[in-house]
């Protein structure tokens, strides 16, 4: 879906190619996670979610400098910048079927079965991840504030493919203090981290301040969403992985359209001081509820 990109002539295209590109999004990614868990062992659960996150980061990384090396051949031509993405989509789909195998003997096949309700070993995690999302906007605005001082398109480019190298870093630190540390803490350290940023970002002023501070905000990624994935892994039942990674993904999906409608309410009513200020308030309350839930599984539950 992500070439249509190059072709949407009207807003609503753009919307209907993006819902669609995250369907896609949905369903790979409990599936890879399910994999992933499958590969890792409870002492380094940690680090496998970590470098994956590490490596998808690497990859956001060097889409921008490339899409600036694009722009540059193709004389600004935007949409053919975009159309270009069917290559490494290609690529990766290449990649998968060639090289990606399930270890251990295939299951046999089953009905499939509809769950309306998240598998209750996950449930105390789900809420406060849930206040988090719902505080969690989209990076965007982040860089809309900086644009807002007066940074150029190609400068917000480099700028955000430097934030992805900060990302890297975080989740190689991350993942390993959370198989360390235990999982929940590394999460409450990247929480805590986004807390302080956001309340930062809210009366940063000058360009400098709000692009150091940006650089500094991508640790907050490196050290929560590995460590989030581990923790979900470590308490869900053996048979249910790939379910409770969707019901993760769900959460935060189905409450990424309110939080950036929230926080793009109150930046038009009071201002961007207001809204990372609740931002951070959010993020700072699904820390509190963090430490209610438990850190281990309760018995039976990885049978």
């Amino acid at each position: 879906m992500r070439p249509l990109f190059g072709l949407a002539a009207a807003p609503w295209q753009v919307v209907a190619v993006r819902s669609a590109d995250r369907v896609g999004k949905g369903l790979r990614k409990p599936s890879r996670d399910g994999l992933l868990e499958a590969a890792a062992s409870p002492e380094t659960r940690g680090r496998v979610f970590g470098f994956h996150d590490a490596m998808d980061n690497a990859g956001q990384m060097l889409g921008p400098l490339l899409a600036v090396a694009l722009l540059a051949l193709f004389a600004g031509d935007l949409r053919k910048v975009l159309l270009c993405a069917i290559v490494p989509g290609i690529l990766a789909l290449v990649a998968v079927l060639a090289w990606v195998r399930e270890e251990g003997p295939r299951a046999q096949p089953k009905a499939l079965v509809m769950t309306w309700a998240p598998p209750k070993e996950i449930l105390p995690v789900l809420i406060p991840v849930a206040l988090f999302t719902l505080g969690n906007a989209s990076d965007l605005f982040l860089l809309l504030k900086v644009q807002g001082v007066g940074a150029p398109l190609w400068g917000l480019a480099l700028l955000w493919s430097a934030f992805a190298a900060v990302k890297v870093l975080g989740a190689l630190l991350g993942g390993p203090l959370a198989d360390r540390l235990g999982a929940r803490a590394a999460i409450s350290l990247g929480w805590a981290w986004y807390g302080i940023i956001y309340l930062a970002f809210a009366y940063a002023g000058s360009l400098k301040a709000m692009v150091f501070i940006f650089l500094a905000y991508g640790l907050f990624h490196g050290f929560s969403e590995g460590p989030q994935k581990a923790l979900v892994g470590s308490l869900a039942p053996k048979k249910l992985k790939a379910t409770c990674f969707g019901w993760l993904g769900l959460t935060t999906g189905l409450l990424a359209l309110p939080a950036g409608l929230l926080f793009g309410g109150l930046w038009q009513w009071r201002g961007p001081a207001l809204a990372f200020s609740v931002g951070a308030a959010l993020a700072l309350g699904g820390l509190a509820l963090l430490w209610l839930a438990p850190s281990t599984p309760p018995a039976g539950a990885r049978a």
